[in-house]
């Protein structure tokens, strides 16, 4: 994954400077899941915000890099433990490397297109908050131990309508948000639990020039 982000900053560095550019601002919802590795683990979809700045390179096909803030997270729960929940969250800035194509023209007024690409997360700040546990299982959700660099995919289609971007995405976790977590239960019996991020992001964009 790593050699395939930085090939995708060469083609861009090389291509740069002879090929259409756009530079633009874009902000939307987000909504993220920790998809756990084990089924008596309950993980919940949480919304979120996102904003960033684009720069496109290239016309009929382009290389779009970004560079986006965005929070993430989710709640969980062992099933047949409790009532109580524990909630994570992580404020992240994420740096995608499109490739894209415009597939159908709207005349003069734009086009639609579809993009995919790999994504590097950085974890800038993590909190975990318990929400309704007995203290005497409170063990079970602590020390959640998160990575601070996570790659991933992320594809999918979007419409230009004068200087406005809609994009529709799907966002893939390739590595785990945790280094090593092993959840406990009230039996003292380890869960060991993988999780990656899974999500949609919706946003509208503003193409500066």
């Amino acid at each position: 994954m790593k050699k395939i982000f930085l090939f995708a900053i060469v083609l861009f560095l090389s291509t740069s400077v002879m090929a259409q550019l756009n530079l633009g601002i874009k902000a939307g919802y987000s909504s993220s899941k920790l998809a756990t590795s084990k089924s008596d683990v309950k993980s919940e979809l949480k919304n979120n915000f996102t904003a960033g700045v684009f720069l496109r390179v290239g016309d009929k096909w382009y290389l779009q890099p970004e560079l986006n803030y965005f929070s993430s997270g989710s709640t969980f729960e062992v099933k047949n433990t409790h009532n109580g929940e524990a909630e994570l969250k992580m404020h992240n800035l994420q740096i995608p490397v499109f490739i894209g194509r415009k597939i159908l023209s709207l005349g003069g007024l734009g086009c639609i297109r579809i993009q995919a690409g790999p994504t590097a997360t950085f974890v800038l700040s993590d909190k975990t908050k318990l929400k309704d546990i007995p203290a005497e299982v409170e063990g079970i959700y602590k020390d959640f131990d998160v990575k601070k660099i996570q790659w991933g995919l992320q594809f999918g289609a979007g419409v230009d309508v004068w200087k406005l971007t809609l994009d529709v995405q799907y966002q893939l976790g390739l590595t785990d948000v945790f280094k090593k977590y092993e959840m406990g239960n009230v039996n003292n019996n380890p869960i060991e639990m993988t999780s990656k991020n899974r999500g949609f992001v919706v946003t509208l964009g503003f193409k500066l020039f």
